[in-house]
């Protein structure tokens, strides 16, 4: 359900008119409406109703982006929500067995992205499907993005599990334009050497060979932007990585580590194949879907794709609503767009964090 107006007790008002005690809400805040948090959790606590959310750059409604307001998502909750940094300790024993669905919301600019979601893996495993979003602002602000019914965080983790089914759909549209080349050299979110050679250099050269462009301070974003990074992923798409960042020591930063020695290319892709990439994740998700379950689609989009199609970003999200009401009607398409996608794949394998990637999730119930 989304909120333009962003009255925090008149939005309480609405969701309690169809409250049940084992309702949870989750919050998708575009970065225009986060002083609203506060007020929410405030208002949550004392009307004993659970939620959990983050800020995200922008809303998805309809087929329309959105740069205001609030969307609110329903479900019925089984255990959490729970606050994940990258030591805590998860009891696995005190989570609920009839859990098979996870929500994961991550602090989109933490230093610590993949220690938290190893440290969740690790306790949790493949028992469940997950699925979220990196949160944050443009510009890459570092401030709180993430909260829960105890509070507004910054570098950690919201885990919550209901009760519906996943039903993912993941596809970024890229392919490879250059290698492979090897990361040799790496610290945290930078990669200082490819092909031992420093990075900042290396890309450049590669951008100027692949464009014909020459390359310099002002035009190697654009251009990159245009070529990220994919690092190989055996049985799946490569993993796309855009640069954020170059340093004075000519590393180049990215969204999350790399690890050393990875197999990586640089990638390119069109208008078309990005466009397309949203039917193909669409037509994956309501694939595991049976015909006696009614669904809900939620969308995590990546910022940059949208930056990257311009105002031809309605286009991925008509395909993908008609693509469901061939079958489905009464469908909303609503989600986010994220500094980052996570989704376990399908299989039940790794939970990944993806940029550059549409994560659809046909979430769905039983009809009664």
């Amino acid at each position: 359900m989304l909120f333009l107006e962003t009255n925090a007790s008149s939005i309480l008002s609405t969701l309690k008119e169809d409250h049940n005690d084992k309702d949870l809400y989750i919050f998708l805040v575009s970065e225009a409406s986060a002083e609203l948090i506060p007020q929410l959790i405030s208002l949550f606590n004392q009307n004993n109703m659970t939620c959990f959310g983050g800020v995200f750059p922008s809303l998805i409604s309809g087929t329309e982006r959105i740069n205001q307001g609030l969307i609110v998502k329903k479900y019925t909750l089984v255990d959490g929500p729970y606050i994940v940094k990258n030591d805590n300790k998860l009891k696995y024993e005190s989570i609920s067995n009839t859990a098979k669905s996870c929500f994961l919301f991550i602090d989109g600019l933490s230093e610590k992205i993949v220690s938290i979601i190893e440290n969740i893996y690790n306790q949790l495993g493949s028992k469940y499907d997950y699925f979220g979003g990196g949160c944050g602002t443009i510009p890459l602000k570092k401030a709180p993005s993430v909260f829960t019914n105890q509070g507004f965080f910054s570098d950690c983790a919201i885990l919550c599990f209901v009760e519906e089914d996943f039903n993912l759909g993941i596809k970024h549209g890229w392919e490879r334009a250059y290698g492979p080349i090897i990361a040799t050299k790496t610290e945290n979110k930078y990669i200082e050497e490819f092909n031992w050679e420093t990075a900042s250099d290396f890309y450049k050269n590669i951008l100027e060979e692949l464009t014909g462009e020459k390359v310099d301070s002002e035009n190697f974003f654009p251009l990159a932007q245009a070529h990220p990074i994919g690092i190989s992923k055996e049985g799946q798409e490569d993993i796309i990585r855009d640069p954020i960042e170059i340093s004075k020591n000519g590393a180049v930063k990215f969204p999350c580590h790399v690890l050393e020695n990875s197999v990586l290319y640089l990638m390119k892709s069109s208008t078309k194949q990005i466009i397309n990439s949203a039917k193909e994740a669409t037509q994956i998700a309501i694939s595991n879907v049976h015909l006696d379950q009614k669904i809900d689609p939620f969308i995590i989009d990546c910022f940059s794709r949208a930056s990257f199609l311009g105002n031809k970003y309605n286009e991925p999200l008509k395909q993908t609503k008609e693509l469901l009401v061939e079958d489905i009607t009464d469908i909303k398409l609503e989600g986010a767009l994220s500094l980052g996608e996570i989704s376990s794949y399908e299989n039940g394998q790794y939970i990944e964090f993806f940029n550059k990637t549409f994560v659809i999730n046909a979430i769905s119930k039983f009809k009664k």
